[in-house]
């Protein structure tokens, strides 16, 4: 077997190895499952390669060329990885996941479709390789493409460096650029420079420019904890685990997410409360008053009425805050409420309790003095006869 393609194959399954040894630090975290989707992909296309490189007929060698066409996902993938790890907000916008894939899945059938995967029938050394037949127009979109989404990746990072105060923050962001970057320039270079320039054909180098990033990213998680435990998986593990119920409320009042606590209280499943209005649970005027005063200073245990999914009354005890952006722009409330009303049945029921015993007691203290009196009344009228 040649060596350059052992050394793919090999490359191939530390990529896979790696993605899932990150993936298990943190399975709920999207970053780490996004993290796994890009490395599992890296990991078929040097499969693919390794494939190509090894197939003893032209025809063979094809078939795996026209699947390592699909390597403009993993260009969306790595976007995707980066707004993910930054928290971007344009990701809760469908149209920017849908502005990452689209291209992506159009490009990879036009590759196809145009044969732009076509493989020279002359082996090199170290395998069959591609060979582009024209530079058309489509050949000049999908590097365009490729060079702005890098790019966009790159501003997105070095905007997140910039911005972030926690110093052990900032070195994630910093080794997590730094591999991207090592990556996105071997690419570059090797399928801009000297293939598309110079007419160098040389091996793929994808996949060692890939194991050189994994260097630095592996070096990160050692020495700063990346993709362990991150805050948002801190904050997220607690609102999903605490008791009281939780709701967050934008500056319009509408349901942004709820507790599975919060939730249950209300009768609700999960998905069904966010983008309700919260007038939806607190109809009434004194909680809606106490919702706007959150917005200037905390509320804390305020007894006020919530509605079920049944529109059932309930009493709970609510507590406000308020979010504030960056830039202390008011963005919406935190409410945290317990549900009183067992507890307030409970009080109830205990006082009827009470009253009862209160009543037996006068009637047992009213049989008692009865009998007392009887007994004079007998001693009496013995001592008259």
């Amino acid at each position: 077997m040649r060596f350059y393609p052992s050394l793919i194959i090999i490359g191939a399954f530390i990529i896979l190895i790696f993605g899932f040894y990150v993936f298990a630090k943190n399975p709920r975290e999207r970053v780490n499952q996004v993290f796994l989707a890009l490395f599992s992909l890296t990991a078929a296309l040097g499969f693919f390669m390794f494939e190509r490189y090894t197939s003893c007929r032209f025809e063979h060698a094809q078939v795996w060329a026209y699947l390592e066409s699909f390597w403009p996902f993993l260009i969306a993938l790595g976007a995707n990885f980066v707004l993910v790890f930054v928290d971007a907000p344009a990701l809760k916008m469908k149209r920017v996941l849908l502005a990452l894939y689209i291209p992506a899945a159009a490009f990879t059938f036009l590759g196809i479709a145009s044969n732009m995967s076509l493989v020279s029938q002359e082996e090199t050394s170290w395998g069959w390789e591609l060979a582009y037949p024209s530079e058309g127009l489509l050949d000049y979109l999908v590097t365009a493409w490729a060079l702005v989404m890098l790019m966009i990746i790159f501003f997105v990072l070095v905007r997140s460096y910039i911005i972030a105060k926690d110093k052990i923050r900032r070195k994630q962001i910093f080794f997590v650029a730094l591999a991207f970057f090592i990556f996105s320039f071997g690419i570059a270079f090797s399928q801009i420079v000297l293939i598309s320039i110079f007419r160098f054909i040389h091996p793929d180098l994808s996949v060692p420019f890939f194991l050189i990033g994994i260097v630095f990213i592996g070096y990160a998680i050692l020495k700063y904890k990346l993709f362990v435990i991150t805050p948002a998986y801190t904050a997220e593990n607690i609102i999903r685990t605490m008791s009281d119920g939780l709701l967050i409320l934008d500056k319009d009042k509408v349901i942004a997410d709820a507790n599975p606590a919060g939730a249950k209280m209300l009768g609700y499943r999960k998905n069904e409360l966010a983008g309700k209005k919260s007038s939806l649970v607190f109809k009434g005027k004194k909680a809606l008053a106490e919702i706007e005063k959150g917005q200037a200073k905390d509320v804390l245990n305020v007894a006020v009425a919530a509605s079920d999914k049944k529109n059932n009354k309930k009493e709970v005890l609510l507590s406000i805050s308020d979010i504030r952006g960056e830039k202390g722009e008011f963005q919406g409330w935190i409410l945290v409420f317990k549900n009183i009303t067992d507890l307030k049945n409970y009080e109830k029921e205990m006082e009827k309790k009470n009253q009862e015993l209160e009543k037996m007691n006068k009637f047992m203290i009213g049989r008692e003095n009865k009998m007392i009196e009887l007994k004079e009344e007998i001693k009496r009228l013995q001592k008259k006869a």
